[in-house]
């Protein structure tokens, strides 16, 4: 069986915060565990008026939305981003925990 390589953030840049918005707690608890290990500090949320007040804090620099939000909350979720957290990125993952770390990376670089 071929062991996968654990792609990670930079050692030499900046901590990035992001913001893990999901519908159920088994998605959240496996999104972030995937983020932690690659040297992101995760923020995980549920609940929308959590999240809403997690980005007044600013201190944000992605946002991952997980397939089966509510579309209406990721629009109530991402209203507040250009008052709060201007150059936050918002990725929308659709599909299996594989690709998670690729689309924050990819979005960072963006």
């Amino acid at each position: 069986m071929e062991e996968t390589p654990v792609i990670q953030a930079s050692e030499n840049a900046a901590i990035h915060h992001i913001l893990v918005f999901a519908k159920h707690d088994y998605v959240l608890s496996n999104a972030t565990s995937i983020l932690n290990k690659g040297g992101f500090a995760t923020h995980g949320f549920t609940n929308l008026m959590e999240a809403s007040d997690y980005i007044r804090t600013g201190a944000l620099d992605v946002i991952l939305i997980m397939g089966g939000v509510d579309p209406h909350d990721k629009i109530s979720l991402t209203n507040g981003l250009p008052e709060f957290a201007p150059h936050a990125k918002v990725v929308d993952h659709f599909g299996g925990p594989a690709t998670i770390l690729h689309e924050v990376l990819t979005a960072l670089k963006s």
